[in-house]
């Protein structure tokens, strides 16, 4: 399919550039249609020789530009995976969660992202229905668990086609708020997948496909099982922090965090010189709850500061455990 749309392009006041203009056209060829979604990605065409450059077209608006390598993905295509997901993992859409987890039940099944109004991104989220009890067995009150996975598509490049799993308090939506705010990082290889438990996220485990021509959704499918096969492990990794003490130069590292999170804490205090006392020495696992539920309601220091202190904290803490 080709189109012709003459003088596209910018228009100068020089006799010259007009010359140049009107001996200039541009057309377009589809590489990539979905109908059903009014989804294109058009191939710019200059002066009758494809270019490298192609336009994504979402309805019938311009969302965004890519060299020809990228392959657009129908954000509709990708949440039929999600049931199918769902379905072969035993997952549930949020909204289907037990009634009794009711700090979670406002979390939508699908977050959507815009541009100028078209819809161009998407994370589904699916939830474990069963719940760990971290506190089994210690003597200790329940302390439940649950973890789930999203799953994020955009046709506007502003993230990539991946899974990553997540894990959420019944307590407290802490350990969601990492969710929410998408710090997740990057696995893009089966080799990094079964090495995961040593990157430093609370996210646990994430599988990462770049939209290429060579991108199998067959693949994407398979990363997702086995990012949800080490979401269960990682439990594990909480119980080890709850046998673990919190280091004095844990707590030194913790005391660069801003001010505002850590005059809160219970168990230590910094004097004027920044010289940390412990009070007492708590777990590392009541550290990184007290912490990341400090940051998830901390009004004071902006998203992208919540993001990164997230991170400061998983790194010392859950990444040591």
């Amino acid at each position: 399919m080709s189109n012709t749309t003459t003088n596209f392009g910018s228009v100068a006041d020089t006799k010259n550039s007009e010359e140049y203009n009107n001996a200039t056209s541009y057309n377009y060829q589809t590489i990539d249609s979905y109908p059903k979604y009014n989804l294109s990605a058009e191939q710019i065409v200059r002066n009758g020789k494809p270019t490298n450059y192609q336009l994504i077209i979402k309805d019938n608006e311009v969302v965004s530009s890519f060299t020809k390598s990228y392959k657009v993905i129908p954000n509709e295509l990708v949440e039929e995976l999600v049931d199918e997901i769902a379905e072969n993992h035993g997952l549930l859409r949020a909204s289907d969660m037990d009634s009794d987890w009711q700090y979670h039940l406002s979390m939508p099944d699908t977050f959507y992202g815009f541009k100028n109004g078209v819809q161009t991104a998407m994370t589904s989220v699916l939830v474990n229905p069963d719940a760990v009890d971290i506190n089994a067995g210690t003597g200790k009150e329940p302390d439940f668990i649950k973890f789930g996975v999203g799953i994020g598509n955009s046709i506007d490049g502003t993230q990539s086609l991946k899974a990553f799993a997540f894990s959420f308090r019944k307590l407290c939506g802490n350990m969601c708020h990492h969710f929410q705010n998408t710090a997740t990082m990057k696995i893009a290889n089966e080799e990094q997948i079964r090495n995961v438990g040593g990157i430093n996220t609370a996210t646990i485990a994430s599988t990462n496909f770049v939209h290429r021509r060579s991108l199998k959704i067959e693949d994407f499918s398979d990363s997702v099982g086995r990012v949800l096969n080490y979401s269960k492990e990682f439990f594990n990794q909480l119980k080890k922090m709850q046998q673990q003490r919190l280091q004095k130069e844990q707590a030194q590292l913790i005391a660069k965090l801003p001010k505002t999170v850590t005059d809160t804490l219970s168990w230590m205090t910094i004097d004027k010189l920044g010289n940390v006392q412990l009070r007492r020495e708590p777990t590392k696992y009541e550290a990184w709850n007290d912490l990341t539920d400090i940051l998830s309601h901390n009004t004071k220091i902006g998203y992208n500061g919540q993001l990164r202190y997230f991170n400061t904290v998983d790194a010392l803490l859950v990444r040591t455990a």
